[in-house]
């Protein structure tokens, strides 16, 4: 849906309503992640590198498979661990203005209400932002920070030539690949001359490689979910409860 910008003028008499589900992200198969949460991104799905022109981008995979995100059931629900900033922000985001200015604070239209209907303010009385829209756009203000430390650390491994293709494959008949990612090699990162790897170190870049090594084993995730969505399916079809397990929750807010 598109994101408007918010402002007083609009959106005065206008309430928002909060996600109740992540049907929003079923299609996506990336999802970016910020230097702050790679550490726990780690922890449930493989960090990859994404080509954007001349530079990378830090990615969490959600699946293999175009326009699927394995890591969200058929309802809606998150079948994951840690869920990455970028949906949790959800209906907002930070966007960039036609004069080139960054920090527009936007929502989602499919998320506005007319006021007096079930949701919350967007402004008090006085016009000063609610506190939940101030504590929306300080989370996201933060994560944008993160986002720049982020590229900082990656383009400094791009800069020392570690960044490898890496190819993926879905299985299938045929097997379908992950065209387009790009891995850290740490036969070469470790090859590097001191000064170089001194200068990945004061980037940001070594937390970062350190932990998209790490998650390169979460590849295997998808084998797991792919079988518990087959599994929740089975069970909604047949009408009975859903299985009392995920692969974990993590609901924080922030960092």
């Amino acid at each position: 849906m598109p994101l408007v910008a918010v402002s007083r003028e609009t959106h005065a008499d206008k309430v928002w309503t909060r996600f109740d589900n992540y049907g929003f992200a079923a299609r996506r198969q990336v999802v970016p992640v910020v230097l702050a949460e790679v550490a726990k991104v780690s922890s449930t799905m493989p960090i990859a590198l994404l080509k954007d022109g001349d530079a990378f981008v830090a990615v969490g995979l959600l699946s293999l498979v175009p326009d699927t995100n394995m890591f969200v059931s058929a309802d809606g629900a998150w079948l994951g661990g840690y869920v990455p900033a970028f949906l949790r922000g959800h209906p907002f985001a930070l966007a960039r203005g036609s004069d080139g200015r960054e920090g527009i604070l936007c929502v989602d239209d499919s998320h506005l209400r007319p006021a007096g209907e079930a949701g919350e303010r967007f402004f008090e009385a006085d016009g000063t932002l609610t506190k939940a829209v101030s504590d929306v756009l300080k989370f996201l203000g933060d994560l944008e920070q993160s986002r720049a430390q982020t590229r900082a650390a990656v383009a400094s491994l791009a800069a020392a030539d570690v960044l490898k293709p890496w190819p993926l494959e879905a299985a299938g008949d045929p097997p379908r690949r992950f065209e387009g990612l790009y891995r850290v090699d740490e036969a070469a990162m470790t090859a590097l001359p001191d000064e170089a790897f001194l200068g990945l170190r004061r980037s940001g870049a070594l937390p970062f490689a350190y932990a998209h090594l790490l998650s390169m084993q979460q590849v295997s995730v998808f084998e797991r979910l792919v079988a518990l969505r087959d599994q929740l399916a089975r069970m909604q079809a047949a009408k009975k409860p859903e299985p009392a397990f995920s692969l974990g929750s993590d609901q924080e807010l922030f960092f």
